[in-house]
């Protein structure tokens, strides 16, 4: 569990420590909370948290710390919680207690199963809530998540699920730290602190600009000659209570000049100056990499004998650009300084040394966890072939990981990439043509909640269709298209499109495509009253789906013809389609369809009067939703008002009370 070094002193920051340190205190006891650290770039975030993860060892704590990295429009997927799992395997303490959890193998990377399905991703939350809750009985716990405003999506769904779901029962505190100034009003981060910071064990704390008689102290405190007055009042002045400026600023008196330069990237760039030739040059490979870089990789980047690299990186060290982590990596002591270092690189040199960075992570042990990075090079370094084959690798990785935003934004980084790279150079193989991506990509989309752009794609594909397309690949696209419209409410075209779909392709020889087709057509056409197509297509395919074994699809027609044959799904015979189709959802793992029938049976006792009996189905339905993080889909939402509509009927007030305020929180 290394903690990085800082030879910055803590100035100004006893309120906030003293704050910290009673969290770590509770949580010792079992009284667990969550700490969202917010600052300003170069405010002390880090320090901060390296002062408290000192006092939380000293205590008798694990100390765990995971990095988001910033990779532009795409991420690595749960990326800090790997780098956790990864210390966490290390451990000889750990190692008995966390050798049984699955979720080790699976983000470590040599897991091969997809992670696809809805309960596929719960038990991947569940397993690292389990085993961090394991890792707390070993020892009190503290886990430290730096920089959230670069987390990818699926971390970020991971921590509001490990946060919202009780991990923080157990000996167990969470320090997480984002920049205030990064969060623009769309910034993806923003939604999940409004929804933390209202649950009742998440507090923030926010590191404001210290306070001038503070950053004199500080001044004083790291320069060991005295200072002029005149000079550190100008500090002062120039810092604005941002601790890294006043450091760099204190950094740019030592020049040969004296003067303090004007512009913050020439405040940043002058302790980069002041060191050798090699030494700069080893900063430039080093900014490339990203924020940390292993020190193997550095060297073959770098080109340079073992010797002049380590006295290079020896006089970085020294000047306090780079801190050597235990785990031979090198970080950049501040990340204002490594896109300083970065930006000032000349275009080709930039190009040059990601091309570089790209072919070594190729050529490593595991080539399918470093993909996105791999991706992220090769654009940058223009190999555009190349940067397309990555991207689908990382996407695939992605999707086996159960991170379905990240394979969405891999997937149309590959499509963007499409046109400019040569048909003899792109990936060949099933699937692997433009209108199948495309697809998949929106699959990706409404697997992640964004349904309007899972439309969008979705038109893109159809658009993307030639007059000599397959036709199951052509009836694929367009019921694709009519469910996710039917998702937006775009019930007419919803019609049309799964109406296409039904006409391409026969019913004989049956085939899943034509079952799924039907399935589709059945729902658009009861929305929008075409009941007596609905009811004929619904039986036809319920009979096709039941020979071919397709059981979540048989799910579906079932629900469908439970809710308008017959009687309805207030009549037995509706309720036992309804119970059967929940079964056979929950057998195949989908649980979208099995909350439709939970919510469906519920309805059915709610409407034939029977209120009491609609109780056990909405428990049963809400518990399932909530084990799926699927709580605020529609048929949950309809479910937790439902619930309290029947309670306050049956005159079960104080349940009433307890379920909304529930449902509040």
């Amino acid at each position: 569990m290394q903690q990085a070094s800082s030879a910055t002193p803590v100035v100004g920051r006893d309120a906030e420590l003293t704050r910290l340190s009673g969290v770590l205190e509770r949580a010792r006891g079992g009284e667990a909370r969550a700490v969202l650290i917010a600052g300003d770039a170069g405010v002390g975030k880090t320090r901060v948290l390296d002062e408290a993860a000192r006092q939380a060892a000293a205590a008798g704590m694990t100390v765990v710390t995971g990095h988001c990295v910033d990779l532009g429009d795409v991420g690595l997927p749960y990326l800090p919680f790997t780098e956790v799992l990864g210390v966490l395997a290390a451990d000889e303490r750990f190692s008995g207690p966390l050798a049984d959890h699955p979720v080790v193998e699976r983000l470590l990377g040599s897991g091969t199963d997809s992670v696809r399905d809805v309960d596929g991703r719960l038990r991947l939350f569940e397993g690292m809530a389990g085993l961090l809750a394991d890792a707390a009985e070993v020892a009190p716990l503290l886990l430290v998540l730096e920089d959230l405003h670069w987390a990818d999506q699926s971390s970020r769904d991971l921590l509001r699920f490990l946060l919202g779901r009780g991990v923080l029962r157990h000996r167990l505190a969470v320090f997480a730290s984002y920049r205030a100034d990064d969060l623009h009003r769309r910034h993806p981060l923003r939604p999940l602190l409004a929804e933390l910071v209202r649950l009742p064990l998440v507090e923030r704390l926010e590191l404001r600009p210290l306070a001038d008689p503070d950053v004199d102290r500080l001044v004083r405190a790291l320069q060991p000659r005295p200072l002029p007055d005149a000079t550190v009042r100008r500090i002062v002045e120039r810092a604005e209570g941002n601790a890294f400026y006043a450091e760099e600023l204190l950094a740019a008196t030592d020049t040969e000049s004296g003067g303090v330069p004007s512009g913050l990237a020439d405040v940043l760039l002058i302790r980069f100056e002041q060191l050798s030739e090699t030494a700069q040059q080893v900063l430039r490979t080093a900014s490339v990499a990203g924020r940390r870089v292993e020190h193997d990789l550095l060297r073959e980047a770098a080109g340079l004998p073992e010797a002049e690299l380590e006295s290079a990186l020896r006089e970085a060290v020294g000047r306090q650009l780079l801190v050597a982590g235990g785990d031979d990596t090198y970080s950049f002591r501040h990340a204002l300084a490594r896109e300083a270092v970065y930006a000032d690189l000349l275009p080709g040199e930039r190009a040059r040394l990601h091309g570089a960075f790209a072919r070594l992570l190729a050529g490593r042990g595991n080539p399918a966890e470093s993909a996105a990075e791999r991706a992220h090079h090769y654009r940058e370094s223009h190999d555009l072939a190349e940067a397309l084959a990555a991207s689908l690798e990382a996407a695939d990785h992605a999707q086996r990981v159960g991170a379905p935003a990240e394979e969405q934004r891999h997937l149309e980084a590959a499509l963007d990439l499409w046109p400019a790279v040569g048909p003899e150079a792109r990936p060949s193989g099933a699937g692997a043509d433009r209108v199948t991506l495309t697809l998949r990509a929106s699959a990706a989309a409404a697997h992640a909640g964004e349904l309007h752009r899972a439309v969008s794609l979705t038109r893109s594909a159809l658009a993307g269709l030639g007059q000599d397309a397959e036709s199951e690949l052509a009836a694929r696209v367009r019921y694709t298209l009519a469910g996710n419209l039917l998702s937006v409410d775009n019930l007419t075209a919803a019609f049309a499109y799964s109406s296409e779909a039904l006409a391409m392709i026969p019913e004989e020889p049956a085939s899943r495509t034509w079952v799924w087709a039907a399935a589709t057509h059945v729902l658009a056409a009861r929305h929008i009253g075409e009941n007596e197509t609905a009811l004929r297509v619904a039986r036809r395919a319920l009979a096709v789906a039941e020979r071919l074994r397709v059981t979540d699809a048989q799910a579906d027609l079932l629900i469908s013809l439970a809710v308008f044959d017959g009687e309805g799904r207030r009549g037995a015979e509706g309720r036992r389609r309804l119970i059967k189709a929940r079964d056979l959802a929950r057998s195949s793992g989908n649980a979208p369809v099995e909350l439709r029938a939970l919510f469906n049976l519920a309805m059915g006792c709610y409407e034939s009067g029977a209120l009491s009996e609609c109780v056990p189905w909405l428990t049963e339905g809400l518990d399932r939703a909530r084990r799926a993080g699927l709580l605020s889909s529609p048929y949950p939402l309809e479910m937790r008002y439902l619930r309290l509509l029947v309670l306050n009927v049956l005159g079960r007030w104080d349940e009433c009370v307890r379920a909304a305020a529930a449902d509040a929180d």
